[in-house]
């Protein structure tokens, strides 16, 4: 499944909206990432960009640290909102006294404020240039995008202006064929005015999302320069229908899978099936050699020394035990 982008959370954050005036219920860390469950609707977030409500039944696994605090101070809040911030690829869900924030990029990011957005607890802290992310301190989102979209039409390619302005490249294509140009046509050739209603009619239809596959991709919206059928109602469920295999995906990544009780059921009759046959073929050499074993047992020296007891195997060597 294809990266998610900017333009796809906000989607998705229109659709949770529906959300809205029910309580926080659990929050679970599972196997690939974590599990929101508000009402009786579950979101998924599966690092780094997925973020939407599931309709598939997810294992949890042991809560750490940050599950824990979540768990401790959404206890008993009502969602009161769902927001994308600065029109970028982070979610806020608004509890009124708390908010958590699920940041879409990197490695991906949890963060859980308080009602003056001060960080409680997150998953992963850090520091850079602009912002630092840590307990204690104000959250401030990611840097805006290198040029506002007011600021569109530059001395360069429409498709590279564009994506400048944090238009992601499949919608970026989208407007481009929607003004019946070519993604290396100049900026500049492009009427601004033109330019901006065709951008800000797509971001409209993104308040009011569908489920598209468009060449095996979802989608909010149906892409013009792309075959797209339209099978879902949300487009939450369209990302949902590609929920087993981004789980399978994960595991085959690295994620390590815990055995089951039958797996070991399993490693243990294998390792019997191994025993019997080194003893079978013990057994099948005894038998070729009787005759030698037999005039051994009857010999003095063994009559002498009284009964033989097999005590067991050393590797391919037989070891018995011989008690006066």
């Amino acid at each position: 499944m294809r990266q998610l982008t900017s333009f796809d959370h906000l989607a998705i954050a229109n659709e949770l909206k529906d959300l809205i005036g029910r309580r926080y219920t659990k929050f679970s860390n599972l196997p690939t990432g974590y599990k929101l469950k508000i009402g009786s609707a579950d979101i998924l977030f599966l690092p780094p960009d997925r973020l939407y409500k599931t309709n598939y039944t997810v294992p949890a696994s042991s809560p750490d640290a940050i599950t824990q605090k979540v768990r401790k101070e959404l206890r008993g809040l009502k969602l009161e909102d769902v927001r994308t911030l600065n029109l970028d690829r982070v979610v806020m869900l608004d509890f009124g006294m708390r908010k958590l924030v699920f940041e879409l990029f990197r490695e991906g990011n949890i963060l859980l404020l308080d009602e003056n957005g001060t960080i409680v607890s997150v998953l992963y802290p850090g520091s850079w240039r602009h912002r630092e992310l840590k307990v204690g301190v104000m959250y401030k989102t990611p840097p805006e995008p290198a040029i506002s979209r007011r600021e569109l039409l530059l001395d360069s390619t429409l498709l590279k202006d564009l994506i400048r302005s944090g238009v992601p490249r499949p919608y970026a294509l989208e407007v481009i064929h929607r003004l019946g140009l070519e993604p290396s046509s100049q900026s500049t050739s492009v009427n601004p005015s033109k330019l901006l209603s065709v951008l800000e009619d797509l971001l409209s239809s993104l308040h009011n999302p569908s489920g598209y596959i468009c060449e095996n991709e979802p989608y909010p919206i149906p892409l013009s320069y792309l075959p797209c059928e339209k099978r879902f109602d949300t487009f939450n469920e369209a990302i949902d229908s590609f929920t087993p295999s981004l789980i399978s995906l994960e595991e085959e990544q690295g994620k390590e899978k815990k055995p089951s009780k039958l797996d070991y059921m399993l490693k243990s009759l294998q390792e019997l099936d191994a025993e019997i046959e080194a003893l079978q073929s013990l057994l099948n050499e005894i038998y070729e050699n009787w005759s030698a074993v037999e005039e051994m047992l009857v010999s003095r020296k063994f009559r002498d020394v009284g009964k033989l007891k097999f005590k067991g195997m050393r590797g391919k060597e037989a070891i018995f035990d011989f008690t006066p």
